[in-house]
């Protein structure tokens, strides 16, 4: 933007093309300052609450992850405090007086711009140095986090060179004179590295969200837990659709003159997509934390109380009506021994014992019974003779048992 005619008020100017039978509102324009504040406190709040929990879990012996998610909450915090004092001129640009777009306004689009990189490198490589952590053990899961971390630093590390030399203010010039370039082509240069990392980000968070996949479906757990780590997990979907929005408003950014109102929509969305990373990157210990201190306390004991009463009440009525089953005949039991059905079936006693019957063929006589020795006696737990179980007798004539008991 050029400097105003001799005589003219900036402030009745307004800050951007005006498209056609479309009147300039300064006092009342319709705005995205609202959603602005709403989005930017509610996810940083979360963002900070998760990290602190990771840290305060993780207090005694902090780790490199525990330290990325920490300075990815300190930066989430100045980003949003960039995000909420640029909430004024989330309007239309034909609805910001061209007096607001001064040098102040450069300084701070400037330190939005600088900080995005960091901020995404530190919260996303908390991610990977967590799954490290997790899945330490596997060799492939290893070399699968360092490519992840080197693909992140060459991501989002080269926004900060290329904001610096192209939307910071160059020698001999002023941050007024580095405004009005903003409509030539070398201030627009930066749009197109924009597009770029933004498919790149797409595909970095894809990635960060396959990578636990297939280690969750091998692993040996019931299906419950699997699928409460498949939840806790999946919350990177969410920063997946915020890089997928992103990217389409960087590309409509690059084809709109609405160039205030679109950027707002950019800035939201990196600020989600930077706080969802950081809370995925502290779920781990947050259910650690909940499980250890949360669980505990008096109100929340009682509420999971009275859900589990009302389970057991459940499960106590409809085991009522379910239909008495016909009685399972074991070892011991009154009712006669069912005989195994193949040679290959065996019952509970006999894996108890820890030794499995010999296959027996069907045309052989049952077991006889005989009077057990001393020693037998001793072993079921009385001095009288008994007579010996069939099962026992059986044992008695296997060739490994033949001479071991008898005196």
């Amino acid at each position: 933007m050029g400097t105003p005619p001799p005589g003219l008020d900036p402030c009745l100017i307004p800050g951007g093309p005006v498209p056609d039978g479309v009147v300039p509102n300064f006092d009342n324009p319709e705005s995205l300052a609202a959603v602005t504040i709403s989005v930017c406190t509610l996810t940083t709040a979360l963002a900070v609450f998760f990290a602190g929990t990771r840290i305060f879990v993780n207090r005694r012996k902090l780790s490199w992850g525990d330290y990325c998610v920490g300075f990815a909450a300190l930066l989430t915090i100045g980003y949003c405090g960039v995000l909420l004092t640029l909430a004024p001129y989330n309007r239309h640009p034909w609805d910001v007086p061209s007096c607001w777009l001064n040098e102040r306004y450069m300084k701070i689009v400037f330190a939005e711009l600088v900080v995005t990189g960091p901020i995404l490198i530190f919260s996303k490589s908390a991610i990977f140095l967590t799954y490290y952590q997790i899945f330490e053990i596997r060799e492939s899961t290893r070399v699968t986090v360092c490519i992840g971390l080197i693909a992140t630093f060459c991501i989002y590390f080269p926004s900060v060179p290329l904001s610096i030399v192209i939307k910071g203010p160059r020698k001999d010039r002023t941050w007024q004179q580095t405004l009005d370039d903003q409509t030539s082509g070398v201030a627009n240069n930066l749009m197109y590295w924009s597009i770029i990392q933004g498919a790149l980000s797409v595909a970095l968070d894809l990635y960060i969200f396959i990578l636990p996949l297939p280690i969750l479906v091998k692993l040996y757990l019931p299906l419950g837990k699997k699928i409460q780590l498949f939840c806790l997990f999946g919350i990177a979907l969410l920063g997946l659709a915020a890089s997928l929005i992103t990217l389409v408003y960087r590309v409509e950014l690059k084809q709109s003159s609405d160039s205030t109102w679109q950027q707002t929509i950019v800035a939201l969305c990196l600020e989600v997509e930077n706080n969802i990373a950081i809370i995925v990157a502290s779920m781990p210990a947050f259910a650690k934390f909940t499980r250890i201190y949360i669980a505990e306390l008096g109100p929340v004991k009682r509420i999971v109380s009275r859900i589990r009463r009302g389970r057991l009440n459940s499960s106590t009525s409809l085991s009522k009506m379910t239909p008495p089953r016909n009685p399972i005949n074991t070892y011991g039991s009154p009712l006669p021994r069912k005989p195994p059905s193949s040679n290959y079936d065996m019952e509970l006693a006999d894996w108890e014992i820890g030794r499995l019957e010999a296959p027996r063929d069907d045309n052989e006589s049952p077991p006889t019974t005989r009077p057990l020795t001393l020693e037998e006696n001793r072993m079921v737990g009385t001095g009288e003779p008994q007579a010996a179980s069939p099962l026992l007798t059986r044992w008695s004539s296997m060739p490994w048992y033949k001479g071991r008991l008898d005196p």
